[in-house]
């Protein structure tokens, strides 16, 4: 017998309670017997005619065998093998699910485009993995669409991670000759330095030069007769000025984030949606996981959210100026970029318009006015 029991009955006269089993057509096996006690193995349908007998003598199970053993321990402990269960599920969904994504090259600009191609492939945090055949195919894909850009590209899955190995192609650009040419003024404002490597330079520092004027000359002079013709080369930075006007809005709308942040979740069909917490009013929200999404029409998405808070306000004629004043700022910064620097800055005047405040501020800057003009070679004619 595979699955059967072991039991203990224990009375007064137990060996005349064994020969009244054997009269009924119960069937066991290993008999024990003493003075008050006998054990013996039966399976579980002549167990339940042993328990049936009405009888004084008591009946003990003293260990289960197979698949009684096995019915009763899940039987016991249900709730650690269902935890068990889902556990499991658990792992081996999560263990097919990327958490990171690396990639590693010393320039920004050349891991931000390996990462947006990757991510437009499926290739993200809280993906799926790809299967080896898939990562091949996106690797060609990416190498491909970006010829020009990269030369090789590797992923390689660690755990749960993506650790994508990438090399910039080089390209070599051949040098063009530069064609004769002077250094003129971009624009109208008083010279603060001049670095000259090629050429005739006709102005100097603190002069006030006007938009077109040469400043480096190709023509290189010698008593008044151009004796030769280059390219000029250098830089020449000067002081110009700036008029910058910015529009303010009177009534201000001011948004923030409090302090209130939790996880929700969501089972959408189409655009229909219930959630776990009735969403915040206004809110920013950060995916964690989305099942489902472009696969069926329904999805399940966890996702963190943050309450958002919306104000109006209405500013004082201070205020507007203050602000128009920064806002002004910042768009001269974006105009002279890096290499230009603000010397000084006044507000010239503010005007109302509607909803609106007009600040109009005057800028100081320091800048590159480096321009370039072609140098014609005159032929001298011949009488």
């Amino acid at each position: 017998m595979f699955n059967y029991l072991r039991i203990k009955i224990e009375g007064k006269d137990v060996k005349r309670f064994v020969l009244n089993l054997i009269k009924r057509g119960v069937k066991f096996e290993n008999l024990d017997l003493y003075k008050h006690v006998a054990y013996l193995k039966v399976d579980y349908p002549n167990y339940l005619k042993i328990t049936s007998i009405k009888t004084i003598y008591e009946i003990e199970i003293v260990q289960l065998y197979g698949f009684l053993y096995i019915k009763d321990l899940i039987k016991r402990y249900y709730i650690f093998f269902i935890f068990l269960i889902y556990g499991i599920i658990l792992y081996l969904f999560l263990s097919n699910i990327i958490f990171s994504v690396e990639v590693i090259h010393s320039k920004s600009e050349v891991r931000s485009l390996v990462m947006s191609e990757l991510k437009e492939r499926g290739i993200d945090r809280f993906k799926f993995v790809k299967s080896f055949d898939e990562q091949e195919k996106i690797v060609s894909d990416i190498l491909d669409k970006n010829k020009d850009s990269l030369e090789w590209l590797e992923i390689d899955r660690v755990g749960v991670k993506y650790v994508v190995r990438v090399e910039e192609r080089i390209i070599k650009k051949e040098v063009k000759k530069t064609e004769n040419r002077s250094i003129i003024a971009s624009k109208t404002g008083v010279i603060k330095k001049i670095e000259a490597s090629k050429g005739e330079v006709l102005k100097k520092v603190n002069d006030y030069v006007k938009k077109g004027d040469v400043l480096i000359s190709g023509n290189i002079t010698k008593n008044d007769e151009v004796k030769n013709v280059v390219s000029a080369t250098g830089v020449v930075y000067a002081e110009v000025w700036y008029q910058v006007k910015v529009d303010v809005p009177i009534n201000y709308k001011r948004e923030y984030l409090t302090d209130k942040k939790r996880y929700n979740a969501s089972l959408c069909f189409l655009d229909h949606c219930l959630y776990l917490f009735k969403p915040f009013a206004k809110s920013d929200n950060y995916s964690v996981l989305t099942l489902g999404r472009g696969v069926s029409p329904f999805n399940i998405s966890l996702f963190k959210e943050e309450e958002k808070k919306v104000f109006d306000t209405i500013y004082s004629e201070e205020e507007l100026s203050n602000i128009g004043l920064s806002l002004a700022r910042e768009k001269m910064d974006k105009i002279i970029g890096k290499e230009g620097k603000v010397l000084g800055q006044k507000k010239l005047k503010n005007t109302y318009k509607d909803s609106t405040m007009e600040v109009v501020v005057f800028f100081r800057v320091y800048e590159n006015i480096t321009a370039y003009s072609k140098v014609e070679i005159k032929e001298e004619k011949k009488e």
